[in-house]
């Protein structure tokens, strides 16, 4: 049986957003917010950040993920794609598609304006439908973009994620890739 991302979404959706992540799709299997997978690229990387910057440590076992999740969501963060159907790339765009995850974006920002401290997006391609969206609602949130973490920018992704969440934290940053 397939399990409905938006459910799962919604399952560690946090009070207050604070940090907004905003990424591509959700993948064509596994998914960020399913308790129940292993820790992928994104969730790995992020969880890796978390273990680091909060001190937490989230173990090997079976509960790895559900232990971050709940991490994640009570400290504020959120993970948002921009697309809702799995694997839809942004390369690949149709302008009544754009439109619908401008939207959707909008809509979640109208809500949560008022405690957003950080936009993150974790696709380049997606950025400046991002700005806009935080434009057009008037966020005055910090944006920053990182690159998805593949095998080959996972080492990229960890550390300007690790930065970006310091700097959120108010915790001192380190000065180059180099320190870590």
């Amino acid at each position: 049986m397939t399990k409905n991302p938006a459910k799962m979404r919604e399952d560690f959706k946090p009070d207050r957003i604070r940090f907004l992540m905003v990424g591509e799709s959700p993948p064509r299997k596994g998914f960020f917010y399913d308790p129940e997978s292993s820790l992928k690229s994104l969730s790995r990387g992020t969880a890796e950040v978390f273990e680091e910057v909060y001190g937490e440590d989230y173990g090997k076992g079976e509960d790895q993920k559900l232990l971050f999740l709940n991490s994640f969501q009570s400290k504020g963060f959120y993970l948002h794609d921009f697309y809702a159907v799995r694997g839809k790339k942004v390369r690949r765009r149709r302008w009544d598609d754009i439109y619908e995850g401008i939207d959707e974006l909008r809509s979640l920002l109208e809500v949560s304006k008022a405690d957003i401290g950080r936009v993150v997006t974790v696709w380049p391609e997606i950025s400046d439908i991002v700005d806009e969206a935080l434009w057009k609602e008037e966020i005055k949130a910090l944006h920053r973009i990182v690159p998805f973490p593949s095998n080959v920018s996972m080492k990229v992704y960890k550390w300007r994620i690790s930065e970006i969440v310091k700097e959120f934290e108010g915790r001192p940053r380190s000065h180059s890739r180099n320190d870590r």
